[in-house]
C-alpha cells in the first residue's frame, strides 16, 4: 500500500507561514513517523510531512538516505533499529533542504556522511556553525563530485550527481541489487514539485535526468522526496510536467507577459494527476519559479553576448 503524501516544508524562515497555514489545514495532528517496507531488505520511513527517509539493511549494517528533521530524528531512529540493530553505518544526503538534513546530528553521528560537493557547499552556507556541529558528529565525511560506488561487503550503492535540477547538489541514490531507487526530490509524485531557483535549479536538466535514469533502470521503483512510491513509469510522468511547464512559460516570457501575468495564463490543466497543495506547493508558484530561472537564464545569455 502506498504510503501517504507529505510536503515540502522549505528551510527558508519566510516559508514558516506557509508551513503553519498546511498544518492548520489537516483534520488531525501531523503524523508520527512511519515505516513500510519497499523490499525485504529496503524500507521508507516517513516522518509527517518531512522528506522520506530510505533504510537499507546491507551486509554492514543500516545504510541511511535523508534524514528529516531534528524534531523526528530520534522517532526516525528507532525505526531503523526495528529494520536493524546495528550501528549505521553511512548516511547519504541527497540534498541540503532541512526537511532532508534536519536530522544529521542525532542519525549521523557515528556513521559515515556522503553528499555531493555542492550539496555540502550549501548545507554549511545555510548555517555555517549549525553545519560545523552536525558534521563534528559523523566519523568522517566523503563527498564526491560526479558520481561514486559505496561498497557494504557484498552490497554497492551507486550514487549518482546529475548536474543541477531541483537543486545545485541533487544525488540519485541507486540500489541496483535491490532494483529500487532513492530519488530524493528529483521525484515529487503527486504534488507540484519546489523548484529551488535560488540554488540554481535547472527544469529543463531535471527532466533529462528522469528521463536517462528511468531508461537506464527501466522498472525499478523509485522512492520519491515527497509522494507515494511509484516505478519509473510513474517519475517519468514528472519529467513530462516540467517540460510543458517550461514550454508554457517559455511562451508566456515571448509574448511579453510579466510574472503575475504568467502565473494567470498558465494552467497545466491537463495534469489532474499533480494536484496543488496548500498555497506553496500549486502549479501558480512553479510557474513563477520558471519564470525566474528562464529569465535568469535569458539575462545570462544576454551579458555574454
Amino acid at each position: 500500500m502506498p504510503y501517504s503524501w507529505p510536503m515540502k516544508k522549505h528551510l527558508l524562515t519566510s516559508l514558516a507561514v506557509f508551513f503553519g497555514s498546511v498544518l492548520s489545514l489537516a483534520a488531525e495532528p501531523t503524523p508520527a513517523p512511519h515505516m513500510e517496507k519497499v523490499t525485504p531488505r529496503i524500507s521508507v520511513i516517513v516522518a509527517g510531512f518531512n522528506g522520506s527517509i530510505t533504510v537499507f539493511a546491507s551486509e554492514k549494517g543500516p545504510v541511511v538516505v535523508d534524514s528529516a528533521d531534528a524534531a523526528d530524528a530520534p522517532a526516525v531512529q528507532a525505526l531503523i533499529r526495528t529494520v536493524d540493530p546495528r550501528p549505521v553505518v553511512a548516511v547519504i544526503l541527497t540534498h541540503y533542504h532541512d526537511d532532508h538534513s534536519g536530522g544529521l546530528g542525532t542519525l549521523a553521528a557515528g556513521s559515515t556522511l556522503h553528499t555531493q560537493e555542492a550539496c555540502l557547499a550549501a548545507f554549511k552556507r545555510k548555517d555555517p556553525k549549525g553545519a560545523e556541529a552536525v558534521l563534528a558528529k559523523a566519523t568522517s565525511v566523503a563527498s564526491y563530485e560526479q558520481s561514486a560506488r559505496l561498497q557494504f561487503g557484498g552490497d554497492t550503492v551507486l550514487l549518482m550527481h546529475p548536474g543541477r535540477a531541483h537543486t545545485g547538489g541533487d544525488t540519485v541514490v541507486v540500489f541496483e541489487q535491490e532494483k529500487v531507487i532513492a530519488a530524493g526530490d528529483l521525484a515529487f509524485i503527486g504534488l507540484p514539485p519546489y523548484i529551488d531557483v535560488a540554488d540554481g535549479a535547472d527544469t529543463a536538466n531535471w527532466a533529462s535526468t528522469i528521463e536517462s535514469v528511468s531508461k537506464r533502470y527501466a522498472g525499478f521503483k523509485v522512492i520519491p522526496g515527497h509522494g507515494p512510491l511509484t516505478d519509473t513509469n510513474g517519475w517519468l510522468d514528472l519529467a513530462k510536467y516540467l517540460r510543458a511547464l517550461r514550454q508554457d512559460v517559455a511562451q508566456a516570457i515571448e509574448a511579453g507577459q510579466s510574472r503575475e501575468q504568467a502565473q494567470a495564463s498558465v494552467k497545466l490543466e491537463q495534469f489532474t494527476g499533480i494536484r496543488d497543495v496548500g498555497d506553496f506547493l500549486t502549479k501558480k508558484t512553479n510557474v513563477g519559479w520558471v519564470y525566474d530561472e528562464l529569465t535568469k537564464e535569458k539575462g545570462e545569455l544576454t551579458k555574454k553576448k
